[in-house]
């Protein structure tokens, strides 16, 4: 009874198990077995080096899974668990496939005595995750925790499965963190390529360049076709991969809490105030009604719901306050104890004259126009008011209300003036600190004040008329459609619908512009039998209390790179080509290859002699952008004078001479910048590895047709 006692006293461990079962992948034999039926009906979802991975099979792996979760969390997984569960599912399929090959090609593995010492070996060697689940109450690991675990789940037949399926996990972990440590510490760096990494550090060059940028130019100089789409497309072919993809063109019909479901929320909580009132277990009560998290216990004035402090009514024992109104959510508070504490609070507002400048005058200017709104304020003028439109920091927007602070938080003449008020109020006097002249109103005096409260919150939802109205709404707009054109047409003629896009959607995407739970839509729009261009479809999205009629506007494929795909970026890419063309010709007109860099910037118009030190790794000149081309260019230059002709680089034309050449001087020792380069490398190592692995394994995942 003494170990089960400690085990329940350390009952975080159980909960550490169940996020450890989630983050691990649990491969315990009985989870492995994939045998699953392959009729010729079972859904594929998923392709591992040409074997098909059907839903059956991946049903096997998924469904363990929730049942682990179930059992430990003691309730099923939602939507938002589900998607972590199927991309468990998906990663121990593709660990299986793809990386346990390779591993066992290189002969390695995970002994008893290697897993005996990630449970209970030294604090070196033990696992993270066992590291951090077996603490004792200094914090430190514990061996005899884990021991005395180890005994407790011996007598528990189902948790002794789930620590078995967690020691399989930690193997696998291990496993991969060998396999990846492997191939980091097969990076290498030469002396050579140390020297090189030295120098392009260290080896600059000084310029002198006149930049012409291509957004000096309207996009109306130069014409784009789809014919230049094309060639452009075919040209770089490998920077634009055909993908599965969908465009979306959609309208959002609101459901709008109404005045019912308001005047019903509140009738229902001034009920619970009754309840709230004499009930014997706060605490209970708050957690069974709250809609979002509760909130129970001693709370500062500052940690208090806003709205429940008000300059005419005190917080007293026993009181009820409420139902205050903040956002879309109504709150009931219950002040259950009051206590004096050590810390004080006040809450003030304030408004703020920075002087223009720094001198005498300046302050003087200031001071003046504090005073004279000081005195509207004390004739009688709204102070929310006069802040919104005099205040010159983040405060004004909020009728410069600064809410509750502490002492140590306000610069020390603001401090000393707030802290010595004692009732609410204008203050008289203007207060002076390094930022410039405060007008400041005292909302709440200073106050040591801690309370025991209990707070309930109810969020004021739509009720069923309001989803039937907005639904209604959505039919009405979906039976007068038939194809985008109608869409489009119907959602200009009704000022209270806004068109809404969602280009380039991948498969796997859960949401799109606007819409947070846009799954449904979007397996719809991805079904073979959804057509494009007509046929809208309505989707009632009850988390986000929104009705959507959607349709498909364009649908792309990986077996074929479409234009109108990369439309957007190819349009961008060659209007910067044309731009270059056209500027590079203009200089040819004014004779730029005979003129000075000075000559040229007059005779070009709107364009200065920049001077710049640029290293050999940068990717930029002066402050012209991201322009590697034209580092290296620069760097191509050999002796002081020589010139470029007009170039056009990432992001505008450039025309140079070097001034003169700065070489990285040589050193006797370059193994600092080797391992600065296989720093790097090992870094993006895991990375790389795991792309690879998925392009040589030809991984391909189609979950997103499914989930």
């Amino acid at each position: 009874m003494a170990i089960i006692s400690k085990i329940r006293q350390r009952a975080g461990i159980a909960i550490i198990f169940i996020a450890l079962g989630l983050a691990l992948f649990l491969v315990g034999s009985d989870i492995l077995q994939t045998g699953g039926l392959r009729g010729g009906n079972d859904p594929v979802v998923g392709e591992i080096d040409g074997e098909e991975i059907t839903y059956t099979e991946f049903n096997n792996y998924l469904e363990p899974l929730k049942a682990n979760f179930a059992m430990q969390a003691g309730r099923q997984p939602d939507e938002q668990t589900m998607q972590m569960l199927r991309e468990q599912a998906w990663q121990m399929i593709v660990f299986e496939k793809v990386y346990l090959p390779e591993i066992e090609k290189l002969g390695l593995g995970v002994g008893k005595e290697e897993l005996r010492a990630m449970l209970m070996g030294d604090s070196l060697f033990v696992h993270p995750q066992v590291l951090a689940a077996f603490r004792d109450s200094t914090g430190k690991f514990s061996r005899q925790l884990v021991e005395q675990y180890l005994q407790f789940v011996k007598q528990n037949p189902q948790m002794a499965a789930q620590w078995r399926n967690f020691e399989e996990g930690l193997k696998q972990d291990r496993l991969q963190t060998k396999y990846r440590n492997m191939i980091q510490h097969s990076v290498y760096a030469t002396s050579w390529e140390g020297k090189r990494e030295y120098e392009a550090q260290n080896s600059r060059v000084e310029i002198k360049y006149v930049f012409v940028p291509y957004a000096s130019l309207p996009d109306s100089v130069v014409k784009v076709t789809d014919a230049d789409l094309e060639r452009y497309l075919n040209q770089y072919r490998e920077r634009f991969p055909a993908e599965d993809a969908v465009s979306l063109e959609y309208v959002v019909f609101e459901v709008k809490p109404s005045r019912e479901d308001s005047l019903a929320l509140q009738q229902e909580l001034r009920d619970l105030a009754k309840a709230l009132a004499v009930a014997k277990d706060d605490s209970l009560l708050v957690m069974r009604e709250s809609d979002t998290q509760a909130q129970y216990g001693w709370y500062a004035p500052n940690q208090i719901p806003d709205g429940v402090f008000s300059e005419e009514r005190p917080l007293i024992k026993g009181g009820i306050y409420g139902p205050f109104l903040q956002d879309n959510r109504y709150m009931l508070v219950k002040v259950i104890d009051v206590k004096e504490d050590s810390v004080e609070y006040v809450r003030a507002a304030h408004i703020l004259f920075r002087p223009a400048g720094d001198k005498p005058e300046d302050k003087a200017d200031a001071k003046r126009r504090a005073q004279e709104v000081l005195e509207k304020l004390k004739a009688g003028e709204d102070f929310a008011k006069m802040a919104r439109i005099y205040g010159t920091d983040g405060t004004a927007a909020k009728g410069g209300d600064l809410g509750w602070f502490g002492r140590n938080v306000m610069v020390e003449p603001f401090e000393k003036a707030v802290f010595s008020a004692d009732k609410p109020g204008l203050l008289p006097y203007l207060v002076e600190t390094e930022f410039g002249y405060h007008i400041v109103k005292i909302i709440h005096p200073k106050t040591n004040k801690k309370y025991k409260i209990a707070t309930i919150d109810r969020v004021l939802a739509p009720g069923q008329e309001a989803y039937n109205e907005a639904y209604e709404k959505a039919q009405i707009f979906l039976s007068e459609v038939t194809n985008v054109q109608d869409f489009r047409k119907k959602v200009e003629e009704n000022p209270a619908l806004v068109l809404q896009r969602a280009d380039r959607v991948k498969p796997a995407s859960r949401a799109i512009a606007g819409l947070n739970n846009a799954r449904e839509v979007i397996r719809w729009a991805f079904k073979e039998e959804t057509p494009v261009g007509k046929s809208p479809s309505l989707f009632e999205i009850p988390e986000e209390n929104k009705v959507v009629v959607a349709i498909v506007t364009e649908r792309y494929s990986q077996d074929k790179v479409d234009i109108n795909y990369y439309r957007d970026i190819l349009t961008a890419e060659v209007t910067k080509e044309k731009k270059g063309e056209y500027i590079i010709n203009k200089m040819k007109e004014i004779k730029a290859a005979s003129k000075s860099l000075d000559e040229i910037a007059t005779a070009y118009g709107n364009v200065t002699v920049n001077t710049a030190t640029v290293p050999l790794n940068a990717t930029a000149i002066g402050v012209t952008g991201f322009n590697p081309t034209a580092v290296g260019r620069a760097f191509g230059l050999k002796n002081a004078g020589d010139r470029t002709p007009p170039f056009a680089a990432e992001s505008g034309v450039f025309v140079m001479q070097l001034v003169s050449t700065q070489p990285a001087a040589e050193i006797a020792d370059y193994s600092q910048y080797k391992k600065q380069l296989i720093d790097r490398q090992k870094g993006s190592t895991p990375f790389f590895m795991d792309q690879a692995l998925r392009k040589i394994y030809e991984v391909k995942d189609y979950r997103g047709k499914f989930f």
